[in-house]
């Protein structure tokens, strides 16, 4: 139900105000349902908490704007990203599902990473890097965030600051025991993860290549900075040596 909301969810400004009211009362209506069912809005994750309070900070940023119609994208995409989670959370605490769910979600993500690379517009920065993008078809898009009608290059590169390190946990995981450190929540979440096929190693390999030169190409610095930081919580969570360095330095 929440994926057939997508399209409503996602491109609210090119749909009648009667559809988009629609659609956000079929889902606040899923969510009530949802809690006298089983208690719980989303699903019982540790994050259901942090995602309440982002909630919270929705009417306050309404009654901030200065254009209602131009934050209503922002609006319900921010709901259906929430309803999207809640979903993929239920499902991937099967153990039998979750790598449906995991190989899914690759497929989205490089979908939405061949995307960016002909629909981005591209930082001025690093003469090396200008001469790569400019070589690349540039392409139109609906989801146009810059005057020029592409995507920032700062919002692309925030993005692969999220797919990089969970790709890169999935492609460095040994088929030996795991060795994450189930005290800390990291370690308890890539504890949920299982190494692939070798076949599947080189697919999700793929991936990460074309996440980081993407990454790369944006020549975002807070991303890079951000995936660097994600990727040192991660070995810490599965190296004790990293921990110790990372506690010395």
């Amino acid at each position: 139900m929440v994926i057939l909301l997508a399209p409503v969810l996602l491109f609210p400004e090119r749909l009648a105000p009667a559809a988009v009211s629609l659609a956000l009362f079929v889902l606040v209506l899923l969510w009530c349902v949802r809690l006298w069912a089983t208690g719980y809005v989303l699903a019982a994750s540790p994050l259901e908490f942090p995602i309440l309070c982002l909630l919270l900070t929705v009417p306050l940023s309404l009654y901030a704007t200065a254009n209602f119609a131009t934050s209503l994208p922002t609006l319900t995409g921010l709901l259906f990203g929430i309803a999207l989670y809640g979903v993929v959370a239920r499902h991937a605490t099967d153990e039998r599902s979750r790598p449906v769910v995991l190989n899914i979600w690759l497929a989205s993500a490089v979908a939405i990473a061949l995307v960016s690379l002909v629909g981005t517009d591209w930082a001025l920065k690093s003469g090396f890097l200008n001469a790569l993008t400019g070589r690349l078809p540039h392409v139109s898009t609906a989801l146009t965030s810059t005057a020029q009608g592409g995507l920032n290059p700062n919002e692309v590169g925030g993005l692969m600051a999220l797919f990089v390190p969970l790709v890169g946990s999935v492609v460095f995981m040994r088929q030996t025991a795991r060795r994450n450190d189930p005290s800390s929540i990291i370690g308890r979440a890539l504890s949920a993860l299982r190494p692939p096929s070798p076949v599947g190693r080189i697919v999700w390999g793929l991936a990460l290549l074309l996440f980081s030169g993407l990454l790369v190409l944006t020549q975002s610095r807070s991303a890079m900075f951000g995936t660097g930081i994600a990727a040192i919580l991660i070995a810490g969570a599965r190296y004790r040596l990293v921990r110790v360095a990372a506690l010395g330095a």
